[in-house]
Formats: structure tokens, C-alpha cells, sequence
């Protein structure tokens, strides 16, 4: 199974967004803990707990990324949709999942998103925020 720790190199320089960041590490960290001791009802709710903080973490980052007039906005606002759309179905799988075995396939795919997340999409405007 994935390790999922905090790296430095992830920080993107903004207080609140880091936090959010880290946050959302620590509840992977439970659901991987949650697999592991294959505690299916504790896994399926941390991955239900982990869709809602990071659609509160889109928000937050979006406010942010718009006060700062950040010109990739909309592109990074539907980069977050799909990410919600994908990790929503991949939830709902997850609960047939929970009665059905296969935990440790949601964690990785779930993992995923959280690296999609914090590499592929916020690391673009990394830079754009370290400048001003």
C-alpha cells in the first residue's frame, strides 16, 4: 500500500492551503490505518470525511487563487470538479467495496487523488504565488 506522508517539497508557500494540505494527508494516513486493520465501516467513513475536506479545501484554495487574480482560475475550478466527480465514484465503489472486500484498491485510488491534488494540480500555481 502507498505510504502517505508530508514532504516539504509539497509546501506551495501559502499558510492556509499547506494546512489544508496536511490535513488531508493525516486522513489518508487514518483511512490507510483503517484498511489496514480492516475496519470497513471507520475506512468508509474517513473516505466520506476526505471527499467533504477537500471540497472545502477547493473552496478555500479558489478564494485564494481569485484575490490574488491568479489567470488560470477557471481552468484549475473545473480541474477541481473532475477531481470531486472521480473521487465520488470512486467513494460510492468504495462503500460496495466495504461490504464486498477490496479495501486497499479505494485506498490507493483515493491516494491518487490526493497526489493528483497536490502535485499535479497546485504545483502549477506554485510559482505564481511564490511571486507576489
Amino acid at each position: 500500500m502507498i505510504k502517505i506522508q508530508w514532504l516539504e517539497s509539497f509546501a506551495i508557500g501559502n499558510e492556509k492551503i499547506d494546512r489544508d494540505h496536511k490535513d488531508i494527508i493525516a486522513i489518508m494516513q487514518d483511512v490507510r490505518s483503517a484498511v489496514e486493520d480492516d475496519n470497513r465501516p471507520r475506512c468508509s467513513a474517513l473516505l466520506q470525511d476526505l471527499i467533504v475536506r477537500a471540497q472545502e479545501h477547493f473552496t478555500d484554495e479558489e478564494e485564494i487563487l481569485e484575490s490574488v487574480h491568479y489567470p488560470d482560475l477557471a481552468e484549475h475550478i473545473r480541474y477541481h470538479q473532475d477531481l470531486l466527480l472521480k473521487a465520488r465514484a470512486m467513494n460510492a465503489i468504495c462503500h460496495g467495496a466495504s461490504a464486498n472486500g477490496n479495501l486497499e484498491q479505494c485506498f490507493t485510488v483515493m491516494a491518487e487523488f490526493l497526489i493528483d491534488d497536490i502535485i499535479a494540480g497546485d504545483l502549477k500555481f506554485k510559482s505564481f504565488i511564490k511571486e507576489i
